[in-house]
């Protein structure tokens, strides 16, 4: 086997796995939202362990609470059981709690994507679809009654409850229709679904003292309680590259250096005539090197990829013609004056 055909069996070999190595997830839009499924759920490059909690059944609550970090408990009003509508619920946090839940499980700025995960907890693998008839988000919205997650507060899972109307500040994302998912993963605690929002936490339109609201609307619930979180273990870069920033520059190049100047060329003595008149050199001098320096490489860098320059040398084909030109010149006189 000959090495063209070694290395098209290994490319071809390598492509192969790679191949085999990606997931290819559904996504599709709805309004302001992209949706992937998850199956199998990516691995995380967060912390881990501490998630937020928008929407949940829960008696005991969530408190929303890790590490150094206390954001604005959850709703805990999902139903359960034979209650196919969980009618619409709030939440309500603001963008200084969001923001230092994702600097501590992240870094500082690194999310630039609010991505919502769906835990969808029904009788059966893929059975039983839900329906999210409302995923409405809203800034500086005006609860009734009037709540405010800023600064210290800590709102409880009875005050997210009692949200029962709002007056809208700015509306940021909705749904375009009602989305029907399925469940991708049985068991409670395994996420199914991410939902892409494009609200960067950390945009400068925003202020820690800004609050974002959340309105919810189930349907075609059957059994099990239906979770909706974001994630403190998968960051937006986990689920999909379009979710994350974009770090990755090419260097600055380098400038190449000045080309050296060619020496000014010696001028030819003028030719002795002899008795008929008849010269038997050039009528004129004429010059051996150029009359004028020439530049042996380029006078600024030649870039050669991606942020890299070098001072390559370009060739001057102008002085291999006066140094042709001249050699012709020279020919035909020394044949003139052996006639």
């Amino acid at each position: 086997m000959n090495r063209l055909t070694k290395l098209s069996a290994a490319l071809a070999t390598t492509a192969t796995f790679a191949l085999g190595a990606v997931h290819l997830a559904s996504a599709f839009s709805n309004g302001s939202y992209e949706f992937i499924s998850l199956s199998p759920a990516p691995s995380g490059t967060g912390l881990g362990g501490y998630n937020v909690i928008l929407f949940e059944n829960a008696s005991g609550g969530s408190g929303n609470a890790g590490g150094t970090v206390n954001v604005d408990n959850s709703n805990t009003l999902l139903p359960t059981g034979s209650t196919s509508s969980s009618g619409s619920l709030f939440w309500m946090t603001s963008i200084g709690d969001l923001r230092a839940f994702y600097d501590q499980q992240f870094g500082a700025g690194t999310v630039n994507n609010i991505v919502l995960f769906v835990d969808i907890n029904e009788t059966g693998n893929g059975s039983n679809p839900i329906s999210i008839d409302t995923l409405t988000i809203y800034q500086n919205a005006t609860t009734n009654p009037n709540l405010d997650p800023s600064g210290t507060t800590d709102l409880t899972s009875a005050q997210q409850g009692s949200i029962i109307g709002f007056t809208p500040g700015t509306l940021l994302r909705q749904l375009g229709s009602p989305q029907s998912l399925d469940q991708q993963n049985t068991g409670q605690g395994i996420d199914d679904w991410s939902i892409f929002t494009f609200i960067n936490p950390y945009d400068v339109a925003f202020s820690d003292s800004d609050t974002l609201l959340f309105n919810l609307q189930l349907s075609g619930l059957s059994a099990g309680g239906e979770v909706l979180a974001i994630s403190g273990e998968f960051t937006s870069c986990d689920i999909d590259p379009n979710g994350c920033p974009n770090t990755t520059t090419g260097t600055t190049g380098t400038t190449g250096t000045t080309g050296t100047t060619g020496t000014t060329g010696t001028t030819g003595t003028t030719g002795t005539t002899s008795t008929t008149g008849e010269t038997t050199g050039p009528t004129t001098s004429f010059t051996t090197g150029p009359t004028t320096g020439l530049t042996s490489g380029p006078s600024s860098g030649l870039t050669t990829g991606s942020g890299e320059s070098s001072g390559q040398q370009i060739p001057e084909p102008s002085s291999l013609l006066l140094l042709g030109a001249g050699l012709v010149a020279l020919a035909r006189v020394t044949r003139k004056t052996r006639d």
